[in-house]
């Protein structure tokens, strides 16, 4: 196994340094790919725990059930320390509510092989027991979905950290139920017998997936639910000045990251497409619902499209993209019903994800 490791990575070596050669960027791109592949498939072969065995941030590892996680190798919760009292702070001063969805970790702790360190269960529960001692409105969604009948990563890619759309529809749910609570209106309940889904099979590469090739870290099917009833929405991203206008499908749904798997689309982001600064959503059917600002990492781009459907607007701001310190006033400007925050654990440790 050692000599056929040897001769992979000869191969690998050659052709990569033939390409830079010709420069041939295209190609390029191919071999690293193929690269990362082989090197996946001999670490499959191998039966290594770890996709590279080293101490590094997010190396690939699997689970016994072949499941592939990338691991958080960072113990910081400076941003969710800095960042709820912040957020609670502006919701307070404008006289909105105050939500904090937290978005479990795939990799359940006692599924973790041994000798692999991943602090993502640990920063979890710090944080629902920080929040509850805050007391601060919040959704655990890793009781939710230890709470229902599925398996839990029925709800998760198995090539990707992010919950699937399944798990997303739920945790939309989940708001719209406390949205409904705080007393705003909703459109109706999110149930899927008033969606239609269409079945992607082996289109989405999630990140374990790009770090550690195809034959390690696994290829994902995406389910896409659509609304069987009446929508129409303005979807605006200022930056760039883009308009999506019409139903939920036109406005909402981005098939070109379904098409097929590739180690440079991302399945995740059929909805609304990639992250970004800021995202305005208007639900031109539903006037009388509530005005919600969501602060977010990449967990809540799904999220968002499924709410959208009981709020009147929806504005996102992803505070990775923004370099300057306008976010607070965009948000003040806003004057929204609610902020929420949603975010995993990979997010908790810098400020800058979570204080506008």
């Amino acid at each position: 196994m050692k000599k056929l490791s040897v001769f992979f990575l000869a191969v690998i070596i050659l052709f990569t340094g033939i390409n830079i050669a010709d420069r041939e960027t295209e190609n390029l791109n191919l071999i690293r790919d193929d690269a990362v592949n082989a090197w996946g498939f001999i670490q499959r072969v191998l039966l290594k725990s770890e996709a590279y065995g080293s101490a590094s941030y997010m190396d690939v590892y699997r689970l016994d059930n072949g499941v592939s996680a990338a691991r958080d190798v960072n113990e910081n919760l400076n941003g969710l320390y800095e960042g709820v009292p912040s957020g609670k702070a502006l919701a307070d001063e404008i006289g909105a509510e105050f939500l904090f969805v937290a978005a479990p970790e795939k990799q359940r702790e006692e599924d973790i092989p041994a000798g692999i360190v991943d602090f993502s269960a640990s920063k979890y529960d710090s944080a629902i027991s920080y929040l509850s001692d805050l007391n601060v409105s919040f959704i655990d969604m890793k009781s939710v979905f230890e709470s229902m009948p599925g398996d839990w990563y029925s709800y998760f890619y198995k090539s990707d950290h992010h919950w699937n759309n399944e798990g997303a529809f739920i945790c939309a749910a989940e708001i719209s139920e406390y949205i409904k609570d705080s007393g705003f209106n909703v459109c109706r309940d999110l149930t899927l017998n008033d969606f239609t889904i269409q079945k992607y099979d082996k289109t989405h590469l999630g990140s374990a997936g790009r770090f550690s090739g195809i034959y390690y870290g696994g290829v994902d099917d995406v389910s896409l639910y659509l609304p069987s009833f009446e929508t129409e929405f303005e979807v605006r991203y200022p930056s760039s000045d883009a308009v999506y206008e019409g139903d939920f499908e036109t406005s909402m749904v981005r098939y070109e990251f379904l098409d097929g798997y590739s180690f440079s689309r991302y399945g995740h982001y059929a909805y609304l497409g990639e992250d970004c600064d800021r995202v305005e959503i208007k639900n031109r059917l539903f006037t009388d619902g509530a005005r919600v600002v969501m602060v977010k990492d990449s967990y809540a781009v799904p999220v968002a499209g499924f709410l959208s459907l009981n709020v009147s607007e929806l504005d996102m701001i992803d505070l990775r993209y923004i370099d300057d310190s306008s976010a607070k006033s965009y948000i003040i400007e806003k004057d929204p019903d609610i902020i929420i925050y949603l975010f995993e654990p990979a997010s908790y440790g810098d400020a800058k994800n979570m204080v506008p």
